[in-house]
């Protein structure tokens, strides 16, 4: 391990990340149990296209950040050179920053689930962020 502190770097954000999917998965199935019919006209409501291009942008942003999140994480416990982990991390960057972009920019409503599901998209941002950063200080002292 020739640089510790991005993958320490790594390693918090890859925790983060993990803690946040939880969190997903979680505030997703409390609000399909609470409101099952909502979950229906979710999918037929007059916005249904809408949310069709959502989920389609956060099904690629979750696949991504589940890929970045794990292969990290093996890459941090091996040793490894991070280069895939940090170009990786700037694709989910740019995928939660055109959902997240295309989420404000189109919800008509407002509602505390959506200011929640904001927040989550910002925390997943931010912990990208870090994964890039540590990624690159960890490719850039381990290619010297």
């Amino acid at each position: 391990m020739k640089n510790f502190i991005g993958r320490i770097i790594v390693l918090i954000c890859g925790v983060a990340n993990v803690v946040l999917f939880l969190v997903m998965i979680g505030t997703f199935i409390f609000y399909s149990l609470s409101d099952p019919s909502a979950v229906a006209a979710f999918f037929t409501g007059g916005l249904a296209s809408h949310y069709y291009i959502s989920i389609g942008l956060v099904s690629l942003v979750i696949v991504l950040y589940l890929y970045l999140t794990v292969h990290s994480l093996i890459s941090i416990t091996k040793g490894k050179v991070m280069k895939k982990d940090m170009f990786v991390s700037i694709f989910v960057f740019v995928a939660l920053l055109s959902s997240f972009i295309f989420n404000v920019m189109t919800t008509p409503e407002y509602s505390l689930y959506y200011a929640f599901f904001y927040g989550i998209e910002i925390a997943l941002i931010l912990t990208t962020s870090g994964m890039f950063v540590g990624s690159f200080l960890n490719y850039h002292k381990d290619c010297k």
